[in-house]
């Protein structure tokens, strides 16, 4: 009786195994192969929820998740700039790249994508990344060679303008990123069954070894660009003197011209009242103009030095005459009854 007991516990032990083992839960995060002896059976499984297999099949279970892969830097060589007809032709300049990939596992093809279940389509996804990579570990090698080998031939067709410019139109990155991403997805899909999502360069530096030369030539092509715009603004600055001293010099001749006729004007119109002055009494004027010059020259800083009978001392010497006297009257008091006169 208690070998029976025994034998059926280990009967219902059997079967609650063999039962257990014949359930399949799949997580939504996850893919599913079966295999049976190390063989593939079925295609991969990529629905969430509960699945059944035989009970001496095994299941590989692949993360359907977006992954991260952040390798270390590393160096590339750029293309040499493109040198104008009077500067040397310079070489390549080295630098290092630090990039990050996202990457999957290339998914399921539908019936309707893929075709029959013989189609070969239906093996890309997690069975090629099963076949051709395996594990994570063995994809990030795999990404490795396949993204350094694009981003070395992409980064050989561009300079250093490329990458580091003050010039924002010269700058490719965007384009070297798509380029790169394009190139690397095709190539990644079709030999491991891995999806690339994008590509992205973090940071571009100089190695330890070419920083000083770097800085040197970048020295140099600031100070010929400054010494390039410091000669355009000389000659400009000399073109708008160069106009600015015509201008003025054309308005200073106009200005000359005018008060040179504004002066002769009233020189002649002086003239006319001198001469009128003068004519109506001659001895009169004389007077009054030798008392004008004494009014400016006589004072406490002057010495005069001048003959007795100088005409400008007379007055002062020998005083007015009766005759001058009597004229300057006479004409003092016409001009004065010709002023009364309505």
């Amino acid at each position: 009786m208690k070998t029976r007991n025994a034998i059926l516990l280990i009967a219902a032990a059997v079967l609650v195994a063999a039962g257990w083992r014949t359930l399949l839960p799949v997580d939504e995060t996850r893919y599913a192969i079966v295999t049976r002896f190390g063989r593939v059976i079925g295609d991969p499984i990529s629905q969430p929820g509960l699945h059944f297999k035989f009970p001496w099949d095994s299941c590989i279970l692949l993360d359907k998740r977006l992954q991260l892969f952040d390798p270390r830097p590393s160096e590339f060589l750029l293309a040499s700039k493109k040198a104008t007809p009077d500067e040397k032709q310079e070489i390549g300049q080295n630098v290092i790249v630090d990039y990050f990939v996202t990457w999957r596992i290339l998914g399921n093809y539908s019936p309707q994508e893929a075709g029959s279940a013989d189609d070969p389509a239906r093996t890309r996804g997690p069975l090629l990344f099963l076949k051709a990579v395996n594990n994570p570990l063995n994809a990030q090698g795999k990404l490795l060679e396949i993204i350094h080998s694009e981003i070395s031939a992409t980064l050989g067709r561009h300079d250093m303008s490329a990458l580091v410019s003050v010039n924002p139109g010269d700058l490719k990155i965007h384009e070297i990123e798509q380029s790169v991403t394009a190139a690397c997805r095709e190539i990644a899909a079709s030999k491991y069954g891995i999806e690339i999502e994008d590509i992205r360069i973090k940071r571009v530096g100089l190695p330890e070894q070419n920083k000083q030369s770097v800085f040197e030539r970048m020295r140099a092509e600031r100070l010929r660009k400054a010494t390039q715009l410091r000669a355009e603004g000389q000659r400009d600055a000399m073109s708008i003197r160069a106009a600015a001293d015509k201008e003025a010099s054309k308005l200073l001749a106009e200005s000359y011209r005018d008060a040179e006729r504004i002066r002769g004007e009233g020189d002649a119109k002086a003239t006319a009242v001198y001469a009128r002055a003068h004519n109506k009494d001659p001895e009169f004027y004389r007077l009054v103009r030798t008392l004008d010059a004494y009014r400016k020259f006589l004072n406490d800083k002057t010495t005069i030095v001048l003959s007795a009978n100088s005409d400008l001392l007379h007055l002062l010497t020998q005083g007015v005459t009766p005759q001058s006297a009597d004229r300057s009257t006479t004409a003092t008091t016409n001009r004065t009854a010709t002023e009364k006169k309505p």
